[in-house]
């Protein structure tokens, strides 16, 4: 989804802080690293950083969940 939409890991980072900034959380910032871990180990992301990617990625969280066996 990042690649088709012509992201990098660090523009997804800057975006997920603006999406922290306007929920006062910072659960919601993505690091590289963890995007990278997500992406390629298949590590599971907090229900945050899933919100996130879906602002980013402008995919319905609902979406998103399903890939991950949830909905």
């Amino acid at each position: 989804m990042r690649l088709r939409r012509g992201l990098t890991l660090y523009q997804v980072f800057e975006r997920s802080r603006e999406v922290a900034a306007r929920r006062r959380k910072t659960a919601y910032c993505i690091q590289p690293s963890r995007l990278s871990e997500i992406e390629s180990k298949g590590v599971t992301p907090t229900i945050y950083k899933l919100y996130s990617i879906s602002v980013i990625y402008r995919c319905p969280l609902s979406k998103l969940l399903e890939l991950y066996g949830v909905g």
